[in-house]
């Protein structure tokens, strides 16, 4: 895989996580200063600004419940990929569009990849992955479970329409 390649998954990782925030300054090259090493994509680093970070667990639990929001379909529907052009006068894309759109943009071969790790993924898998996380109160816990599985259902689904 090159760069472009390996950027399609962080964009995934985004769009599954709800993160708006990746701009020019959360995502770097990788320049060996010593040696004949090639330059490569550095990993995916800057996520605090998702799975709701600014919210206060009030909310998250109206979120959770369907009192606020629209609950957790309605608050992931709202994340766009703003930080990426689009002409002027036209909507933004979500999150989830940005990255299939990026992944389409490459081989087949390569949104195949990233799709079969965003398949790969299950509640409990989820859920054991954030239980790890110290400080984390138990709504935000189940917040940002809720806002991954639901996002990997709105990547399947708008990944189904695609290759349909």
């Amino acid at each position: 895989m090159d760069a472009m390649d390996v950027f399609v998954g962080m964009m995934l990782l985004d769009a599954l996580i709800a993160n708006r925030d990746r701009h020019e300054e959360n995502w770097a090259v990788l320049v060996p200063s010593v040696g004949d090493g090639t330059a490569r994509l550095s990993p995916a680093y800057d996520q605090e600004g998702s799975l709701g970070y600014q919210l206060d667990d009030s909310y998250r639990s109206a979120v959770l419940s369907g009192a606020r929001s629209g609950g957790v379909i309605g608050w992931v529907g709202k994340g766009t990929a703003w930080r990426y052009s689009t002409p002027p006068g036209t909507p933004e894309v979500s999150l989830v569009t940005a990255a299939l759109l990026a992944g389409m943009d490459r081989t087949p071969a390569v949104l195949e990849f990233w799709m079969d790790r965003v398949e790969s993924l299950n509640r409990d898998t989820v859920t054991d992955l954030f239980s790890r996380f110290d400080g984390m109160s138990d709504v935000s816990r189940r917040f940002a479970v809720e806002v991954v599985m639901t996002n990997q259902e709105r990547i399947r689904n708008e990944y189904r329409t695609i290759v349909a």
